[in-house]
């Protein structure tokens, strides 16, 4: 996982892996609470891009424990 993407809020990271298990857009809008603008810049962002394609090949976020076990 790139530097920059390790860098993204947890609030994006669970955004990424709702589109990665197939949220829609309304459903991200309502779990999120984001307004509909909002959820387009995510989804045409490269780097949100490459977060929710990380999601898709490698399942949930591992990374977020700080136990390095």
């Amino acid at each position: 996982m790139s530097e920059v993407i390790n860098d993204l809020r947890f609030r994006h990271h669970t955004i990424a892996m709702w589109v990665a298990h197939g949220l829609t857009p309304e459903q991200l809008q309502r779990l999120a609470n984001i307004h509909k603008s909002r959820t387009t810049m995510l989804m045409n962002d490269p780097t949100f891009k490459e977060l929710v394609q990380y999601y898709r090949d490698h399942g949930q976020y591992k990374e977020a424990s700080n136990d390095k076990t």
